[in-house]
């Protein structure tokens, strides 16, 4: 909790100021801190989607260099252990992530191979953005051992059930219905 950014040091002063008002009513609050979490249903503009669409339809996918460092969970995971938490009698900081901190051009590149289209991985084609921090891992000491948290997916299976959701995702027409719904983007 000795946060480097100001969302970060935004985030950590919000759980402070619920963790004293709880106390004032006897209260004990356990404060799930997420991490990169990716799966099934994300905005198309966070990494995994704006990797694996394009290249699912046999489009470029222009990324980062992606030498930045993060840790990711899939969503069905990152439910399971919000679940634990809940379910306990934890009080503090308790952070949600796999523990495991890997650079994006792992994923990137692991995305390409799952589809088969490493071909159009276009890694550099963005600029970096120096504003981010270049490793945000995480301690999952609390969340495996006083929980029990065991992950259900490793990033691999992850990787390639989230795909086969894009996949299926796509074949369905679920991006002619997300505009209906949504609009057309801008």
């Amino acid at each position: 909790c000795n946060p480097a950014t100001l969302y970060g040091a935004a985030k950590d002063a919000l759980r402070r100021t619920v963790s004293a008002a709880a106390k004032l009513d006897g209260v004990s609050v356990g404060w799930g801190r997420i991490f990169s979490v990716y799966g099934p249903h994300e905005p198309q503009q966070r990494l995994v989607p704006s990797i694996a669409v394009p290249l699912l339809r046999g489009e470029p996918a222009a990324c980062g260099e992606g030498i930045v460092e993060r840790d990711f969970l899939h969503v069905e995971d990152l439910a399971s252990a919000l679940s634990l938490v809940l379910d306990s009698q934890l009080e503090g900081p308790i952070n949600l992530a796999s523990g495991e901190c890997v650079p994006l051009k792992e994923i990137m590149v692991a995305l390409a191979k799952i589809i088969g289209r490493a071909d159009l991985l276009r890694i550099g084609a963005h600029p970096p953005r120096t504003s981010e921090p270049q490793r945000l891992a995480a301690t999952t000491g609390i969340l495996k051992a006083a929980l029990g948290f065991t992950s259900q997916y490793g990033l691999q299976d992850g990787l390639a059930q989230t795909v086969s959701w894009w996949t299926k995702w796509l074949a369905t027409g679920g991006e002619s219905h997300q505009r209906r719904v949504e609009g057309p983007s801008t």
